[in-house]
């Protein structure tokens, strides 16, 4: 009975240790692969750069524009583009409760992503 008692301890024995190796495996590979997740996180910063993308926009020919201008869309004509889009949703109508202008262009992002 003792002898079954200490091969029972061994067999345990050596399926915790077993298990502990697998489990310090997968810890490893967790830690490698969050810190490759960091270094994508960081050459994904570096390329949304905004110094970087004007650096790509000005090799491409591109420049700054001089002056900006909002222009200012009646309702009848913001009726009739939604008119000829056809029915949207409730969203729409945010696009002229908003006075700002990144809110306006994220409401019609909104609307817009969607069409065809």
């Amino acid at each position: 009975m003792v002898f079954l008692g200490l091969l029972g301890a061994a067999v345990f024995h050596t399926q915790l240790a077993g298990r502990q190796l697998r489990i310090d495996r997968l810890e490893r590979s967790v830690a490698s692969e969050r810190e490759r997740f960091d270094e994508l996180r960081y050459q994904r910063a570096e390329l949304r750069s905004p110094v970087r993308l004007a650096d790509a926009a000005g090799a491409l020919g591109m420049q700054r524009g001089d002056a900006t201008e909002f222009v200012e869309v009646s309702p009848q004509l913001l009726a009739a583009q939604i008119a000829a889009a056809g029915v949207i949703d409730d969203r729409a109508v945010k696009i002229t409760i908003d006075t700002d202008p990144l809110d306006q262009f994220r409401a019609v992002k909104s609307v817009t992503e969607r069409l065809p």
